[in-house]
């Protein structure tokens, strides 16, 4: 449980400060920036730690290069459907791909389940939900013109982190965290060239204390949620993952003075119920 709340914690931050960048650079630059940023976090830990580094199998690489670009066209898919539909419809949808991994592992006897970890996941699901949503448009549809992109980014980010939690298992998770990163922005950059968008931006003190607010929380959750999938757990790691946005929900509170209105008092109180009988 512990190594899904720092993932939790860490992808919550990122969030955060990603969307910050992102209002200064451009999503396209701050998707590749902060990825390239994480990147260079997760090599930094891998030396210091001294954990081991062996070149991958074929099969195993085979799985990194999909998990890489399915991770590429959920981020960009993502982002694409906030350019057209509404980010309080949208972002509960994408973001509730940890629950995908967890119904994986539960379903193909990966981890054990209760009756107890069921209520947990349903009580964070739904908090997550009402924690999002600051208030409930009225213009909002579920014809919303964004909505497939949406569950497109859903599907992809369930693959890519699938297929990335099946090379885990090898002495090398480490490196294969910075490879699946990097297979990623290779094929962002790819999009950028075919759609002649510029990556490039001029950095102020501001930005990049954005970018650092990104990157380094961005990569410890990549850490503890690599070894948390490693363990038996980790329907459970994935359970506490999927409540990141309640962490940039409260990031907001705490630095754009935004208010919490009731209905997000009462997701946040369902998240930590639902988190603290998951991790029973």
């Amino acid at each position: 449980m512990i190594y899904g709340l720092i993932a939790m914690f860490g992808w919550g931050i990122s969030n955060f400060f990603s969307g910050r960048l992102s209002k200064f650079i451009g999503f396209l630059p701050a998707l590749i920036t902060g990825t390239v940023g994480t990147i260079a976090c997760l090599i930094f830990i891998m030396v210091t730690g001294n954990l081991p580094v062996k070149t991958p199998q074929s099969n195993t690489l085979g799985l990194l290069i999909i998990a890489g670009g399915l991770l590429s066209i959920a981020g960009l898919s993502f982002y694409k459907g906030l350019e057209v539909g509404k980010i309080s419809l949208l972002s509960p949808i994408a973001a509730s791909w940890p629950m995908g991994i967890a119904i994986i592992a539960v379903a193909t006897n990966q981890s054990p389940f209760s009756p107890a970890k069921l209520i947990g996941m349903l009580l964070v699901t739904a908090g997550v939900l009402a924690a999002s949503v600051k208030r409930i448009d009225k213009n909002i549809s579920f014809s919303d013109p964004g909505i497939p992109y949406a569950l497109v980014a859903l599907a992809t980010w369930i693959g890519a982190f699938y297929f990335f939690g099946r090379t885990l298992a090898g002495s090398s998770w480490a490196l294969f965290n910075v490879l699946f990163l990097c297979i990623s922005v290779l094929f962002e950059m790819v999009y950028a060239r075919w759609k002649n968008s510029p990556v490039t931006w001029k950095p102020t003190r501001k930005t990049l204390w954005y970018l650092a607010g990104c990157a380094v929380p961005s990569a410890l959750a990549f850490y503890f949620y690599s070894v948390g999938m490693r363990s038996a757990e980790n329907s459970t790691v994935a359970i506490a993952t999927n409540a990141n946005p309640v962490i940039t929900v409260l990031l907001a509170l705490l630095f754009l003075r935004e208010r919490l209105n009731r209905r997000q008092l009462t997701g946040i109180a369902m998240v930590v119920i639902g988190l603290i009988l998951t991790g029973r």
